[in-house]
C-alpha cells in the first residue's frame, strides 16, 4: 500500500484517459488459452506494445467483470462468446501481480499474459473470475440452466517493472531512460538519490568498487539498482523499510583491459574510429599518448614483442584507426589519466611470409610465451601459445616442405603441452583435456599429457578417466613424487565414490536401510 500510494504521482493522470472502446479493436480475433489457468480462454481486443508482464510488477489497469452469454458456434465454426453488462467493477487499480487482490482470483494470471496498452477479454465460470463476496449477490442458476459464465475484460495502461536487487530490496521503475546500455562493473555513474520525500542528493561513483559508503542506502543495493537501470531512468527502492528515490543522470562507460581483469586497468572512447583493430601480434601501430602531465608523446612498436609499456599495448589492440580513448589507471589514488590517439598501424601479413620465416616467427612467440608464464603472466602466455598453434596449424602448414612441417609440428604439440599447464593453473579443465587430446593423438605416451589429462579430468570429477591417466603417467614415472601423489589423491576420491555406489545398490536392493535426512 505505501509503494502503490507512493505511485499515485504517475498514476493520477492515467485516471483521466478515458477508456478504451474493445470494439474498435480486433476484429475476428480467435480465442485462445496458452499459458492460462485450465478452462480460461482470452480474446485480444485491442493491441498493446512491449515485453509481457512480469510476475513482480506493479500493473495500473482497469478491470470489469461482464455478464457472458452461452457459448455458441459462430459462422466459422469457432466457438465465441456474446459479452453483455457489466457486473462489477469499471475501476483504475493499481495491482502487484504477485499479490493476492480483491477484484478478482483471474486478474493477476490475466496480467502475466498481457502488455502495456492492451484490452483482453477473459471468460471462465464465474466461480474463478468473481470473489466469493461479489458470488453471493448473483441470483442462483435455475435447473434448467449452465452455470454463469463471465468475461473479466482487462485495459492495462501502465506497467512498473519491479525487480530484486538485494535481500528483501525491490527496485520499480517510474520513467524509462534512453536507449543504451546499462553500467556493470568498473563504470562511472552520476546519480540522484534521496529518501522517497527527501532532497536529492548527487553520487559519483564507480560500480562495483569497495571502500565506499553510502548513508542513505547500502553499497550493494546501489550498485545492483544502477547496473539494473539506463541513463535517464527514474525508480523507487524498497529497502528496510525504507523507500529511496533514484535517477541514473549519465553514465561513462568504461572497458577493462587490465591484465588481471580485475578493473584496475580501464578505457573509454573518447572519439569512434573506423575499420579493424590491430592485431595483438604482429602490427607496427603509431600512437600519441598525451599524459597526466599535458605532454605529447608519440610511441611507435608492433605489438606482441614485449618492448612497448604493457598497459598501452593492451588498450591499444582494443581501438580502430583515428580512435581517441582515455586510459585510466586505477590502482594509483589518485588514478593516472592519459589520452590515446591511434594514428596509424599495419598488420603482419603471415600469408606472404615463407614456411621458414613462419616457423622462426612461431618459435620465437613460443620463447616469448615461456617467458610470460615463468613470471605468472598466465593469461598473457595462452596468448602467445595460441596465436603460435593457429599460425603453424593445418591451414597454416600447407606447401612446407617435409622438413619444415616436422619442425612446424613440433612446435605445436610443444605449446599445446604447454597451454595444458596454462589452463590447468586457470581452472580451465575441458581446455587442458582438450590440449592434452591433441599431443595424446600424435604420441599416446607423452607422460607429460597424460599426467595433466588426469588433472584435468579430476578436476572435472571424472574420477574413473582420471585414474586411467594418473595409473598410467606413474607406471612411466615410477620415481616422481608428483605423479605419484595426484595417483594417490585419486586413489582416496575413487574409493569414496566406490563406496557411494557400493551403498546405492545395497539400499536399492533393501540390503541397507535407507538414508535419513537430518
Amino acid at each position: 500500500q505505501k509503494r502503490h500510494g507512493a505511485l499515485a504521482l504517475w498514476v493520477a493522470p492515467l485516471a483521466e484517459q478515458p477508456p478504451k472502446d474493445p470494439e474498435v479493436g480486433v476484429k475476428g480475433a480467435r480465442w485462445t488459452f496458452e499459458g492460462l489457468p485450465k478452462g480460461v480462454l482470452k480474446q485480444v481486443r485491442v493491441t498493446g506494445s512491449g515485453s509481457k508482464i512480469g510476475q513482480y510488477d506493479d500493473v495500473v489497469c482497469r478491470w470489469a467483470v461482464l455478464d457472458a452469454a452461452k457459448m455458441e458456434v459462430g459462422s466459422s465454426g469457432v466457438f465465441v462468446w456474446q459479452v453483455g453488462q457489466v457486473l462489477l467493477g469499471g475501476d483504475l487499480v493499481c495491482v502487484d501481480v504477485s499479490a493476492e487482490n480483491d477484484f478478482s482470483p483471474l486478474l493477476a494470471p490475466a496480467l502475466l499474459s498481457m502488455v502495456a496498452g492492451e484490452v483482453s477479454y477473459f471468460v471462465a465460470e464465474k466461480e474463478n473470475v468473481m470473489t466469493p463476496a461479489a458470488l453471493a449477490t448473483l441470483p442462483p442458476v435455475g435447473p434448467d440452466e449452465d452455470s454463469y459464465q463471465a468475461a473479466l475484460q482487462v485495459e492495462v495502461l501502465a506497467v512498473f517493472p519491479r525487480k530484486e536487487v538485494g535481500e528483501g530490496c525491490w527496485t520499480t521503475r517510474l520513467e524509462e531512460g534512453a536507449v543504451a546500455r546499462s553500467p556493470v562493473v568498473g563504470d562511472e555513474v552520476s546519480v540522484l538519490l534521496s529518501l522517497w520525500d527527501g532532497d536529492d542528493l548527487e553520487v559519483q561513483r564507480v560500480v562495483g568498487t569497495a571502500g565506499d559508503s553510502l548513508e542513505q542506502m547500502p553499497v550493494e543495493v546501489f550498485d545492483a539498482t544502477v547496473m539494473s537501470m539506463r541513463p535517464g531512468e527514474l525508480c523507487r527502492v524498497d529497502c528496510a523499510e525504507q523507500a529511496f528515490k533514484v535517477k541514473l543522470v549519465s553514465c561513462k562507460y568504461y572497458e577493462d583491459v587490465s591484465a588481471a581483469g580485475d578493473g584496475s586497468l580501464v578505457r573509454t572512447v573518447l572519439k569512434e574510429g573506423t575499420g579493424g583493430r590491430p592485431r595483438i601480434d604482429g602490427c607496427t601501430v603509431q600512437l600519441s599518448v598525451v599524459d597526466e602531465h599535458g605532454e605529447k608523446i608519440c610511441h611507435q612498436f608492433e605489438t606482441g614483442q614485449g618492448r612497448a609499456p604493457a598497459d598501452l599495448e593492451r588498450a591499444v589492440v582494443k581501438m580502430r584507426l583515428g580512435e581517441e580513448c582515455e586510459l585510466r589507471d586505477r590502482s594509483t589514488v589518485p588514478p593516472v589519466v592519459r589520452h590515446l590517439h591511434l594514428e596509424s598501424f599495419s598488420n603482419l601479413n603471415w600469408a606472404t611470409m615463407s614456411p621458414e620465416a613462419k616457423v622462426a616467427y612461431g618459435a620465437h612467440r613460443k620463447t616469448m610465451a615461456d617467458e610470460l608464464f615463468k613470471e605468472g603472466e598466465v593469461t598473457a602466455a595462452v596468448e602467445k601459445y595460441r596465436l603460435v598453434r593457429g599460425l603453424l596449424g593445418p591451414q597454416g602448414r600447407k606447401g612446407f616442405s617435409p622438413e619444415v612441417d616436422v619442425e612446424a609440428q613440433r612446435l605445436v604439440m610443444l605449446c599445446d603441452k604447454n597451454l595444458s599447464s596454462c589452463y590447468l593453473k586457470l581452472k580451465k579443465w575441458t581446455e587442458a583435456r582438450d590440449c592434452c587430446d591433441a599431443v595424446l593423438a600424435e604420441n599416446p605416451e607423452d607422460v607429460k599429457a597424460r599426467f595433466r589429462r588426469g588433472q584435468a579430468l579430476m578436476g572435472m570429477d571424472d574420477i574413473f578417466g582420471a585414474y586411467t591417466d594418473l595409473s598410467r603417467a606413474a607406471a612411466l614415472l615410477p620415481d616422481n613424487k608428483e605423479v605419484a601423489g595426484a595417483l594417490a589423491a585419486c586413489e582416496r576420491a575413487k574409493a569414496k565414490a566406490d563406496d557411494a555406489d557400493t551403498d546405492f545398490f545395497k539400499r536399492a536392493w533393501g540390503q541397507l536401510p535407507a538414508e535419513k535426512s537430518e
